[in-house]
C-alpha cells in the first residue's frame, strides 16, 4: 500500500472520476452526483480562483482504491480573511472499505495542510475519521421550507441565462465577529456562472444578491436558495421573497433555505423548519484549526458552501 499527495495538475482526471463513480454509485443521491462526475466539471472544480486542489490517494497493488481532496478556500474571520481548505470528495472503492484506506488518505492530507484552517461536511461514514484528526463540530445547517403559491404574482428574471449579471461586493449583515466562507466577485462569478454542471438563477439588486437553484426531490420540482447576501435585514428578506416569486414562475412547488444562523423574524413567520429526522443527511460543518486553537462557536454557513463541492 502506498499513499501519495499530489496537486490537481498531476492528477489523472479520468482515472480519478472512475474512482468517484464506483465509490458513489450506491449513494442515495447517485443520480445527482453523477451529473457532476465529468472531466469538464473537475477541470473547473479543482482549479478555482483561490488556487489548485490537493488530493491524497492510496494505491494498492497498482490500483487507486481511496482518495480525499482538499479544495482551497477563503474564510472570513474576526481577524480578517484567511486561507484554508475544504475537505471533500471522500471516496473508497466498495470492495476496499473498512481497511483503513480513508483514514490513511485523510491523515496524509492533514499532515500536509494542517498548518492552515480546514473544514469538512462529512457524512456519517466519514465523520469519525474527521473527528480523529482534530476536527470539531462548528455548526449544523438547518433546513427551512415554504410551499409556493402557483397563483401568486410571478417575478421574471430579465436575463434567463444570467450571462450579463455581475455580482457586487457586499459585506453581509450580522457577520461581524463570526466565521464564514469568504465571497468576492471573482469567486462568485466562477462558482455560479462558470459551473459546467449546474445552472443557477441569480437575483441581483442594489442592496444584495440571491442565488437559487432548481432541484427535483421525489419527483417534485423545488427551489433551493444557495446563498443570499445583503446590506440589511430588510433587503435580505426582500431577496428571499423574490426568489419565491422566481421559483413559482418556473413551476417550483416549494422554496428551501439551508443555513446555520436562525432566520430573521420576518422570514421565520414564512418558513417551517424541517426536523432532522425527515432529512436524508445531517449537514454539519466540522472545523480544524492549527495548534490548540478552539473551534469558533459563531459560524455563518449557507448551502452554497458545500453544494457540488
Amino acid at each position: 500500500m502506498q499513499v501519495t499527495v499530489v496537486n490537481a495538475r498531476e492528477l489523472d482526471i479520468d482515472r480519478h472520476i472512475r474512482l468517484l463513480r464506483e465509490a458513489f454509485e450506491r449513494s442515495t443521491w447517485a443520480n445527482q452526483i453523477g451529473a457532476t462526475l465529468t472531466r469538464e466539471f473537475y477541470l473547473w472544480k479543482y482549479f478555482s480562483p483561490v488556487g489548485e486542489t490537493v488530493i491524497s490517494r492510496v494505491r494498492d497493488k497498482g490500483t487507486i482504491v481511496s482518495s480525499v481532496s482538499a479544495i482551497p478556500t477563503l474564510f472570513r474571520t474576526p481577524s480578517g480573511v484567511k486561507n484554508g481548505w475544504q475537505v471533500g470528495d471522500i471516496a473508497t472503492l466498495p470492495s476496499q472499505r473498512s481497511k483503513g484506506h480513508y483514514r490513511t488518505c485523510l491523515s496524509a492530507l492533514v499532515e500536509k495542510l494542517g498548518s492552515q484552517l480546514l473544514v469538512c461536511f462529512p457524512n456519517e461514514n466519514s465523520r469519525r475519521g474527521i473527528e480523529s484528526q482534530g476536527f470539531g463540530l462548528a455548526a449544523d445547517v438547518l433546513t427551512f421550507v415554504r410551499p409556493l403559491n402557483p397563483f401568486a404574482t410571478r417575478s421574471r428574471l430579465d436575463d434567463p441565462g444570467n450571462s450579463r449579471i455581475t455580482f457586487g461586493d457586499f459585506n453581509p449583515v450580522d457577520r461581524d465577529g463570526s466565521y464564514s466562507f469568504f465571497r468576492n466577485r471573482e469567486y462568485l462569478e466562477w462558482r455560479y456562472k462558470k459551473n459546467p454542471a449546474c445552472r443557477y438563477d441569480i437575483i441581483q439588486r442594489e442592496e444584495g444578491y440571491c442565488v437559487q437553484r432548481s432541484f427535483n426531490i421525489f419527483g417534485r420540482k423545488v427551489g433551493i436558495v444557495m446563498e443570499v447576501a445583503a446590506r440589511s435585514e430588510r433587503a435580505l428578506a426582500d431577496l428571499i421573497k423574490e426568489s419565491e416569486s422566481v421559483g413559482a414562475g418556473k413551476g417550483m412547488q416549494a422554496n428551501f433555505i439551508m443555513t446555520s444562523p436562525p432566520l430573521y423574524p420576518s422570514l421565520r413567520r414564512r418558513y417551517l423548519r424541517l426536523p432532522q429526522v425527515l432529512l436524508p443527511k445531517r449537514q454539519s460543518l466540522y472545523f480544524r484549526a492549527p495548534g490548540a486553537e478552539q473551534v469558533p462557536a459563531d459560524w455563518n454557513v449557507q448551502i452554497g458552501d458545500w453544494d457540488g463541492l
